[in-house]
């Protein structure tokens, strides 16, 4: 089976983009809504520097170079923040999923296999070596620079990010922060809400008949409900992304209105599940890979 090896960074910055315009979701920016200091014009702009950053992503792992994770999420984090119509962190938990993800699927096509789901974990085995060899310097300047509000450090059992991280690798942070953090569960655990997403996207589109945009919302509805947000989290502290998950829970029971209240208060207190999107916007960018390269999720 062949793919169009240059279609890959284009369908996970599209992804990225798709989530991120698709109404009616959870208290997350849309195209009719803002949350925060973010909105859908920024979004718009992040999604081109994404595209860069992964097209060169693509290339590494296709010619079997090393991922450079923290320089792509640094290029990712200082174009958005010093852009004068963006100036905020946009997309660090998406960079760094991307980035990852995207690298294990062009190691794949590199070795001269299909990318199937199957396939992908022999891609994580060279993106796990690669990030157990590169430094964690260049990755905790990217976060520096994102300077989240929430965050006075990186979550997780590692030193502040204020701090030099000597002799950390990318791999051994991520490791450290992936029970508090989803995004670094992800890449540590080969992306299975990733997967998750991607298989609920294909049934939604393929056998319940729903376009994309109408299958994205009711897949971010699924993992709020499933799994508590990260984000959140460090937000508002772990019982806030309990009660986050069990209020989207009981929206899937008593409907729209009440989901619309819900949404509502969310956004009116400053509740960003973020972390849901970035997971929500890899899968979307994997769901397009398979669906166009004519593969199964």
């Amino acid at each position: 089976m062949r793919i169009d090896t240059e279609k890959i960074p284009y369908f996970f910055s599209i992804s990225f983009l798709i989530e991120a315009l698709t109404p009616e979701k959870l208290s997350t920016v849309s195209s009719q809504k803002g949350l925060k200091d973010l909105n859908i014009n920024k979004f718009i702009l992040a999604s081109a520097d994404i595209y860069q950053v992964l097209a060169l992503t693509a290339e590494r792992g296709l010619c079997k170079a090393n991922v450079n994770l923290g320089e792509s999420v640094k290029k990712v984090v200082t174009k958005a923040v010093r852009a004068p119509n963006i100036g905020t962190n946009v997309s660090l938990g998406y960079a760094i999923l991307s980035v990852s993800l995207v690298y294990s699927i062009t190691s794949v096509l590199g070795l001269g296999l299909s990318p199937t789901l199957k396939n992908i974990t022999k891609g994580h085995e060279l993106l796990k070596d690669s990030l157990t060899l590169e430094s964690a310097a260049s990755f905790y300047e990217g976060i520096r620079l994102a300077a989240e509000k929430h965050l006075g450090r990186y979550f997780g059992r590692v030193p502040d990010i204020r701090e030099e991280p000597k002799s950390l690798s990318v791999w051994e942070v991520l490791e450290a922060s992936s029970s508090d953090d989803s995004v670094a569960y992800e890449i540590v655990n080969r992306f299975p809400r990733t997967v998750e997403v991607c298989n609920q996207l294909q049934n939604y589109v393929s056998k319940k008949g729903l376009n994309v945009v109408e299958a994205v919302k009711e897949a971010q509805l699924n993992l709020l409900s499933k799994y508590p947000d990260t984000l959140v989290t460090k937000s508002f502290g772990h019982n806030a992304a309990v009660i986050l998950k069990e209020l989207t829970h009981l929206s899937r029971v008593k409907g729209a209105q009440y989901l619309k209240k819900l949404d509502r208060f969310l956004r009116d207190s400053g509740v960003n599940p973020g972390t849901t999107s970035d997971i929500l916007s890899a899968g979307l960018g994997l769901y397009l890979v398979m669906s166009y390269g004519d593969l199964s999720c």
